[in-house]
């Protein structure tokens, strides 16, 4: 007759089977392809077990989602796509941060609703293409490294009723994940 053991870790549950209890009071298992084939048996037989083990396996994906990172926003002026020298400083921090690690870090340009939606497109590229050249530049870092995006007028942080509103939007905004 086999017999059930259910031990519970938190949240987690170890599910075997046995034929027989062994002189030491534990269950002595019979082979794995039976275990196995038990175990699949219980899963579709109970569907919550297989919902549990789903939520386990999002709530891991989760944990591994949220990694530090580091987040760089520069702002332009109207009509601009140039660094403001007030930036450099900003430009350093990120060249530094980024120079040596292996993966890609995205550059999402961004622009206010005032003028035509092409033309915010353009210029929130252009924005993000200057903040990239500023890194070639200066730390010699490849177009491989960094991958533009362009987002125009689609993406607000801020109202563009307003001027304090609109400045917020004008802007490039890089997130660098911690390896």
């Amino acid at each position: 007759m086999k017999k059930l053991l259910i031990a519970f870790t938190g949240l987690f549950a170890v599910i075997a089977f046995a034929d027989s209890w062994n002189g030491d009071g534990m269950l002595a298992p019979f082979g794995p392809d039976e275990m196995r084939a038990d175990l699949k048996t219980v899963t579709a037989e109970n569907p919550e077990i297989e919902k549990q083990r789903e939520v386990n396996q999002t709530k891991v994906a989760v944990k591994e989602e949220k990694k530090e990172r580091q987040t760089f926003t520069f702002h332009f002026p109207l009509n601009e796509s140039k660094i403001q020298p007030s930036d450099e400083q900003k430009i350093g921090q990120l060249g530094d941060l980024i120079q040596n690690r292996s993966a890609a870090v995205t550059l999402s340009g961004h622009a206010d609703s005032t003028g035509p939606a092409d033309y915010n497109r353009k210029l929130s590229q252009e924005r993000a293409k200057s903040i990239a050249q500023a890194l070639k530049r200066q730390f010699d870092i490849g177009d491989q490294k960094l991958r533009i995006q362009a987002f125009g007028e689609s993406r607000p942080v801020a109202s563009n009723e307003t001027e304090t509103g609109r400045a917020k939007n004008r802007r490039t905004v890089i997130n660098v994940l911690a390896e």
